[in-house]
């Protein structure tokens, strides 16, 4: 194309070479976005936002930049033209597969069928990009008919199920003729699952079905006969106790320790009368079956359930019985706990990496955590969060070069809350929640355990493909990513099958990532923010001496009588071993020195509040010191595991990095 030809195809915006400025090619590729060409040939619309950003940044040289404009718009093209063939093929399992990761219900029962899906989708998604569009059709209805199975599984193992458990527990407070009504309503639906299955009616008609009978099944369980009849009043025996009623509820009851195949479960009797308290215990979402059978209780009562599943969650409940009626813990008081994995894998990072998409009102500026375990008190594990918040990020020039947390078009990997996760099956899912209703898009996320990726998901690149969460406009407040959802994942099972080797080296740069998400944490719901940029990060770890880092971390606080005065604390760090060589053990301990501030410390107490008397210890930096050495404990025991109890030793670098190093 000669340089005449190609000053002439500019020239018409939608012309055989495209947009002719870089306003026009903007608009095409918001177009394109809009029109899904992400969705179906996702790798060239990738190469083609590449050409698109070289284009944006050619200067100076007009013919460099008409060139770089010609490739995008080339790129562009190609995209689009491969995404209308792709589109014949994949548009219904694309759909499937979207409402699938936004079903709460299919991705907690059936995240096995729903892992073979999205394999089946990716290389439909493949094959039909490179134009092999028989191969891809085969994919896709593999992919489709796992997306349906997941759909199906869900239902069996949802709604069936707690069917099938209310009219089993029904018998003790339904008549008879209700009791026999119920039954008969769940045969039914136990028949158009079978009919479903053999593929005699669509899902469509099922969850109807479903919806309807679950109705008749609630009426027919509420027709009680008479109290009196049920529980005929007795004689009294004139030497035992005054019974006045039914014995109340167990409600304070908690799984307490967790082994690969054991739970330890432990409640409070209330002072109530029971002849007779047996333990229940459900598996994952099943059916309620004894475990053990107690007499009258009184005060804390500690069993451990055995012969349990690795990796599983079981649920508890007591039912108390006496001569004038059964009770069981509420629904809200249920105790449950995952058992552990066969193998301990020793956790010391875990962080989130998160893309936000390239669409419009994709950023953000609500706050938004991340939990790696269930917010639930009834739960074991729970407690963890982490309020995610980086100082900004220079990306451009100007003052739009200032890119912050979530903003449009963003990826950035923050490191986790550790506490509560010690080992990998401590990990028990994977939460993204936000406060406010300034919506977040985000495109693809990623966990990673000790610097490796063991679980990424790709929502996609447009406003219709990308997962949206917020506290409106018909969106969820949160995200979770289910403790079978992220074993299903290959990168998952790759790490706990492979090779992970101990790390003796801990780079400046995750220290001051660890520092500084600690501190983002720290500042969330106070008046303090990241302060004015003034130096080359917003937390700094240098080098003092071979045992010492100097700590750096630059705030201001939203407090306008005082003109948001800037809050600079400075403070050391010292790392030391103690060691006992005859037990073989070895103590790592990361203590705090030289604390110093540019404000008065009451007033900093008063700005972090509760957070600088976190338990035992009373100021900023004593905390942080402690959150790193906890986290840092499993690389020692691992090292230790390792060498035969060697007694390590810890250097600090010129550099700033951390040597674990052997005596």
């Amino acid at each position: 194309m000669t340089d005449t030809d190609f000053s002439a195809a500019l020239q018409n915006d939608r012309g055989p070479r495209g947009p002719r400025d870089l306003p026009s090619l903007a608009a095409a590729f918001s177009r394109a976005r809009r029109s899904e060409v992400p969705s179906y040939a996702p790798a060239a619309f990738r190469n083609a936002v590449e050409a698109w950003r070289v284009a944006n940044a050619a200067s100076g040289d007009e013919r460099a930049r008409e060139y770089a404009l010609e490739q995008a718009v080339h790129a562009l093209a190609d995209a689009e033209a491969r995404a209308d063939r792709a589109a014949e093929v994949l548009q219904n399992v694309t759909q499937l597969r979207a409402a699938a990761l936004r079903s709460e219900r299919e991705r907690f029962t059936a995240s096995e069928v729903l892992a073979d899906a999205e394999e089946h989708y990716r290389l439909a998604v493949g094959r039909a990009e490179e134009g092999d569009l028989q191969a891809a059709e085969a994919e896709a209805d593999a992919a489709e008919s796992s997306f349906r199975e997941a759909t199906l599984l869900a239902l069996e193992r949802g709604p069936v199920v707690a069917l099938e458990t209310a009219v089993r527990e029904g018998e003790f407070t339904t008549s008879p003729a209700g009791l026999r009504a119920a039954s008969a309503e769940l045969g039914d639906i136990r028949e158009a699952v079978d009919t479903t299955k053999r593929g005699e009616q669509g899902v469509t008609q099922l969850r109807r079905r479903l919806a309807v009978g679950g109705r008749r099944i609630g009426s027919a369980l509420d027709d009680l006969l008479d109290p009196t009849i049920i529980d005929p009043v007795l004689p009294t025996d004139p030497i035992g106790p005054v019974r006045p009623g039914k014995p109340e509820r167990v409600t304070a009851i908690r799984v307490t320790e967790r082994a690969a195949d054991s739970l330890t479960v432990t409640w409070l009797s209330p002072p109530t009368f029971a002849d007779r308290n047996v333990l229940l215990r459900q598996r994952e979402a099943g059916p309620w079956e004894p475990v053990e059978e107690f007499g009258p209780l009184q005060g804390w009562t500690t069993h451990t359930d055995t012969g349990l599943d690795p990796e599983t969650l079981y649920c508890y409940r007591v039912q108390s019985e006496n001569d004038q009626g059964i009770v069981a813990t509420p629904v809200d008081k249920r105790a449950g706990g995952y058992t552990r994995a066969t193998e301990s894998i020793r956790v010391w990072r875990v962080q989130l990496r998160v893309r936000t998409a390239d669409v419009a009102d994709a950023g953000t500026s609500d706050a938004i955590e991340a939990r790696l375990t269930s917010p639930l008190s009834t739960f074991n594990p729970n407690g963890n969060r982490r309020w995610l918040d980086y100082g900004p990020r220079w990306e451009g020039s100007g003052l739009s070069g200032w890119r912050d947390d979530f903003a449009r078009d963003r990826e950035f990997t923050y490191d986790l809350d550790q506490r509560y996760v010690r080992e990998l099956s401590d990990i028990t899912m994977l939460t993204i929640a936000k406060d406010g209703t300034d919506a977040v898009g985000i495109a693809e996320i990623g966990l990673l355990v000790n610097n490796e990726e063991v679980f990424t998901r790709v929502f996609g690149e447009t406003a219709s493909s990308c997962l949206w969460i917020d506290d409106g406009d018909g969106h969820q407040p949160q995200y979770t990513v289910w403790h079978g959802e992220l074993r299903a994942d290959p990168k998952w099972q790759a790490y706990v099958a492979g090779s992970r080797p101990r790390p003796f080296t801990i780079p400046n740069a995750e220290l001051v990532s660890r520092i500084e998400s600690l501190v983002g944490h720290a500042i969330h719901g106070t008046e303090a923010y990241w302060g004015e940029f003034s130096s080359p990060a917003w937390v700094e770890a240098t080098f003092v001496d071979s045992e010492r880092l100097h700590v750096d971390i630059d705030l201001e606080a939203d407090v306008p009588v005082l003109s948001d005065p800037e809050i600079d604390i400075d403070f050391d760090l010292r790392f030391s071993f103690s060691c006992d060589q005859a037990a073989g053990t070895a103590t790592l301990s990361i203590t705090s020195e030289n604390l110093g501030a540019n404000v008065d410390f009451d007033f900093l107490t008063e700005l972090f509040g509760t957070v600088l008397t976190l338990g035992q210890f009373g100021r900023l930096e004593k905390w942080i010191a402690n959150e790193i050495t906890d986290s840092f404990d499993p690389i020692v025991e691992r090292i230790l595991a390792d060498t035969g109890g060697i007694c390590p030793t810890a250097t600090v670098l010129q550099n700033g990095d951390v040597i674990f190093g052997l005596g």
